[in-house]
């Protein structure tokens, strides 16, 4: 593949409930397609957000419906499916059903360790669908939510099952925590989205992980497509690196589904 910047997958945004019921945010969709349209996006990898951080099963599978109907709209949103396991007997409902029958490309969770016990029955689905699941993970100095990740709690998965391909959402964070708890875990890939003005995260990205686990992701429209786009566009790395964190490696990780 050439080294023009003429792709770009966004691996991480957001549909939003109304949070007065579990209607969808049209505007949050109009943002996405017009992000889509403005920038010429291969891809999107949408996920629901609905019900706040700890969702009800109605709001689980109200979002999951709002993005599947977005995903049925327009080729170039690529769904996740959104569970919450500490409610277990519906996130692994939700799980099989939106990929088993409705084709969804990947898997992500909200507010929940990486590591609680009720996360083991969903890696071993996750494994045995051959999907990747993004993990939200932030490493704080005040207001930890509880049950919220950080990177220890990923990496503690990740050396659990060695199989299971995770995507580290938020670069953990603290990014120079957040990779140096994951470095020795190669089946273990971050996005760097969600953040504004950090400069040096993607250099450091690429130094302890390597171009090919650093993958770009916007969190819009909570945050700037624009800002984290930059932080790619004017990181000191090499262009064929700058192609893989764009493109190919979120490429690389939903390609079964793309097929």
């Amino acid at each position: 593949m050439g080294y023009t910047l003429d792709k770009i997958i966004d691996i991480h945004t957001h549909i939003w409930d109304r949070r007065e019921g579990i209607d969808i945010r049209a505007e949050d969709q109009r943002t996405l397609i017009s992000m889509a349209d403005r920038f010429d996006l291969e891809g999107l990898v949408v996920m629901p957000l609905f019900g706040g951080h700890c969702p009800s099963p109605d709001q689980i599978t109200a979002g999951n419906d709002a993005v599947r109907l977005f995903a049925q709209a327009d080729e170039r949103i690529w769904p996740f499916v959104t569970i919450w396991p500490p409610n277990l007997d519906n996130a692994l409902e939700e799980l099989s059903r939106r990929i088993e029958e409705q084709n969804f490309y990947g898997v992500k969770v909200w507010v929940c360790h990486a590591d609680h016990p009720k996360m083991f029955p969903v890696a071993e689905k996750v494994i045995e669908y051959g999907k990747p699941i993004l993990i939200h993970a932030l490493a704080k100095a005040t207001g930890q939510l509880p049950l919220e990740s950080n990177p220890v709690h990923i990496a503690n998965l990740a050396r659990r099952y060695p199989e299971l391909q995770i995507i580290m959402a938020h670069m953990g964070g603290d990014f120079i925590f957040g990779c140096n708890a994951i470095a020795d875990c190669p089946n273990v890939v971050t996005d760097i989205s969600g953040s504004y003005c950090e400069s040096g995260m993607v250099e450091y990205g690429v130094k302890m992980l390597g171009a090919e686990r650093v993958l770009f992701g916007s969190d819009a429209p909570a945050a700037s497509f624009i800002n984290n786009l930059a932080k790619v566009m004017t990181a000191q790395i090499e262009p064929a690196e700058r192609c893989s964190i764009l493109h190919d490696n979120a490429y690389s990780l939903l390609k079964t589904s793309l097929s």
